[in-house]
């Protein structure tokens, strides 16, 4: 997953909420307007924010009931994404670029209904609240839900999203039904770890959990202890840190995003622990949001 898409890149627009059902074959093209989206009134592309450089960013748009809702998204490294909607849908595009690799804009794009394991379309928000996506090493992808907090399985190369999804390694039922699984990657040992939100009953609010994909069993991670931050997002570095993208709100003080940069042994180690640079945190009059 390219970071630099995360922060900036896909500002993506809600549209109508209506679900009508999904095409044959589970994916259907769809129209989608693109437009830049600047990052600061100030400064444009290449522009630092600690250890970040701006490398473009676009707001999509569609008139297609499916569209809206985005809380996750993976980017392959031929620029082919997969989006996931807390309204139950999929969307797969492609990140177009221009000669100096600067995102410019996003084509090709289809859409989808998520499904449960019997192949039906998920009803209602309850089942639909979809909040992370991973890709896992065999090609399929894991999705953490929360209100009714599971884990589903989905091989989109193999079924689409037509196929329905297998039912993933069984997750933490003690949480509020909108402070579950908001963060997922898997590990390079092949488990997945699992950050909750978080939790207005533990401190430090965010815990972590390793999953075995095969559901065997399940361990506790180390609870995070950042201030006044809820996890959005993890992702794997090529050299096994991992990164952490997360939110913080305060009326008064309004909306900010940061990234942090988590040791592979924070998460995976005998004595885990949340060690770490910050490497950008991003506010007002910067484009940010909740």
């Amino acid at each position: 997953m390219r970071l630099s898409h995360v922060i900036a890149a896909l500002a993506l627009a809600a549209c109508a909420q209506a679900q009508p059902a999904a095409p044959e074959g589970g994916w259907q093209k769809i129209d989608v307007v693109s437009k830049p989206a600047a990052i600061s009134a100030r400064s444009g592309i290449g522009a630092r924010y600690g250890a970040l450089i701006f490398r473009g960013g676009v707001e999509l748009k569609s008139s297609n009931p499916l569209f809206g809702g985005w809380s996750g998204l993976e980017v392959g490294a031929d620029g082919r994404f997969i989006a996931i909607s807390d309204q139950g849908s999929f969307l797969s595009g492609t990140t177009d670029t221009n000669e100096a690799g600067d995102l410019a804009g996003v084509s090709d794009a289809k859409i989808g209904l998520m499904r449960d394991e019997r192949g039906d379309p998920l009803d209602g928000k309850d089942w639909q609240d979809a909040e992370d996506i991973a890709l896992l090493h065999d090609g399929r992808y894991a999705v953490s839900f929360e209100r009714h907090h599971r884990i589903l399985i989905y091989d989109l190369a193999k079924n689409g999203p037509a196929g329905g999804a297998e039912k993933g390694p069984p997750v933490p039922q003690d949480m509020a039904e909108n402070e579950g699984i908001e963060a997922l990657v898997q590990a390079p040992d092949g488990d997945l770890i699992a950050g909750r939100e978080f939790s207005a009953t533990h401190k430090p609010p965010t815990q972590f959990y390793k999953l075995k994909l095969d559901g065997s069993a399940m361990t506790s991670g180390p609870a995070q202890v950042r201030r006044d931050y809820a996890l959005v997002a993890l992702r794997l570095l090529p050299d096994g840190d991992y990164i952490a993208l997360e939110r913080f709100y305060f009326p008064l003080l309004g909306s900010r995003t940061a990234l942090m940069r988590y040791k592979a042994e924070g998460l995976t180690g005998v004595r885990p622990h949340l060690g770490g640079p910050e490497l950008a945190n991003l506010k007002k009059p910067l484009a940010v949001d909740n």
